[in-house]
């Protein structure tokens, strides 16, 4: 099962968290970046994923079950 279908079904309360969370750590996600990639020598030494802030001020990562949702490729 892919993690967008996980993730359906999560929400409609077909597919319990734990299972949710499995499926999501075993497949493919997207991660934007905030900034371009750090390279040394041809090897990406270091890389700024995009977050977004809450009023509290905590941050959270950003993922997408698809680079079409991301928007990008």
């Amino acid at each position: 099962m892919s993690p967008h279908e996980a993730i359906r079904l999560a929400k409609a309360g077909q597919l319990h968290p734990k299972e949710l969370l499995e499926h999501l750590v075993a497949g493919k996600v997207a991660i934007p970046l905030a900034e371009a990639p750090r390279v040394e020598e041809g090897s990406i030494t270091g890389w700024k994923p995009a977050t977004v802030s809450k009023p509290d001020g905590s941050q959270w990562l950003v993922a997408f079950t698809t680079n079409e949702l991301v928007g990008g490729e």
